[in-house]
C-alpha cells in the first residue's frame, strides 16, 4: 500500500462501492512492453504515444514513457485498494455501531416491557387477594347463628381451661399451615424473579453476540470480496478470520443452552 494522498479525484468517491477497482497486471504480460502496449481502460490519463518512425526516439525513450505509464497506473491501483479499504472500515464501524445502538434501545424497551408486565401482575395479585378476602368477610357475615343448647354452668375456671386447650389444639396447625404457605409463596417469588433475571441476561447475551456476528460477517465479507479482485490475503488472517465467526457462534451456544437448562429447571420447581 502507499501513504501518498489520494488524487481529487479518488476522494470523491465517498463509498466503498463507488471504488473503481483496478486489477494487477503482471510485468510479463504484453500490454507492459513497447511493442504491445496497450493503455488501461480504468486509468484515466493520458496514454504514452509511441513513434516508431521518429529518427529521434529510440527504443530507451519508448521504453522509458511505457514504463513510466505503468508505474503511474500502479501507484493509483494502490491507492484505491487503500482508499476501498478505509471506506469499508469505516462502513462496518458505521453499521456496529449503529447495530449497538439498536440492540440497546431494543434492551431498554424489553426491561420497561418486563417492569410493566410486573406490575401489572402485582396489581391482579392485588386484586385477586383483595377479593377473597371480602368474600370470606361476607360469607362469615351470612352464616346464621346457631342456637346455644342450654348446658350446665361451669365454673369459671372450667370454661377458662377448656377455652386454652380448644385454642392451644387449633392454633398449632393453622400457624404450621399459615408459615408453610408462606415459606412457598416467598419460595416461588424468589424463583420467579431468579427466572425473570435469567430471561433478561439471555437476551442481553443474544444482543452482544448479534453486534460481534455482524462485525465478523462483515469481517468475512471483505475478505472474500477482496480475494474475488485478486488481493492476496494472508493464510492466518483468513484463518483467524474465520475462527473468529465460528467463536461468536459457540460462544452464543454455550450460553443459551447454560440459560435454557437452568430456566426449564426453575419452571420444573415452580409448576
Amino acid at each position: 500500500m502507499t501513504d501518498a494522498p489520494f488524487p481529487a479525484h479518488m476522494l470523491a468517491w465517498k463509498a466503498s462501492s463507488d471504488i473503481i477497482h483496478m486489477e494487477e497486471i503482471p510485468v510479463s504480460d504484453p500490454t507492459r512492453t513497447v511493442q504491445g502496449f496497450a493503455p488501461d481502460k480504468k486509468f484515466n490519463v493520458p496514454a504514452p504515444k509511441l513513434t516508431f518512425d521518429n529518427p529521434y526516439e529510440d527504443d530507451e525513450d519508448r521504453l522509458n514513457k511505457v514504463n513510466k505509464y505503468w508505474k503511474a497506473r500502479n501507484k493509483e491501483r494502490l491507492q484505491r485498494e487503500t482508499h476501498y479499504k478505509e471506506l469499508l472500515d469505516a462502513e462496518v464501524t458505521a453499521a456496529e455501531r449503529r447495530k449497538a445502538e439498536e440492540a440497546m434501545q431494543a434492551q431498554s424497551k424489553a426491561r420497561e416491557d418486563e417492569a410493566r408486565e410486573k406490575e401489572k401482575e402485582k396489581e391482579l395479585e392485588k386484586e385477586k387477594e383483595a377479593g377473597l378476602s371480602g368474600n370470606a368477610k361476607g360469607k362469615a357475615r351470612e352464616l346464621p347463628k346457631t342456637p346455644k343448647k342450654a348446658t350446665p354452668k361451669k365454673s369459671q375456671h372450667e370454661v377458662r381451661s377448656e377455652s386454652e386447650e380448644d385454642e392451644d389444639e387449633d392454633k398449632p396447625q393453622s400457624c404450621i399451615y399459615c408459615v408453610k404457605k408462606k415459606i412457598q409463596r416467598q419460595e416461588a417469588g424468589r424463583l420467579e424473579g431468579v427466572w425473570y433475571d435469567l430471561q433478561r441476561f439471555m437476551m442481553e447475551v443474544e444482543q452482544w453476540v448479534a453486534v460481534d456476528s455482524a462485525a465478523a460477517n462483515a469481517k468475512l465479507l471483505q475478505l472474500l470480496e477482496l480475494k474475488s479482485k485478486g488481493v492476496e490475503i494472508p493464510a492466518d488472517l483468513e484463518k483467524r478470520i474465520h475462527m473468529e465467526r465460528g467463536l461468536v457462534q459457540d460462544t452464543l451456544k454455550e450460553h443459551t443452552d447454560d440459560l435454557t437448562e437452568q430456566m426449564d429447571a426453575i419452571q420444573k420447581r415452580t409448576a
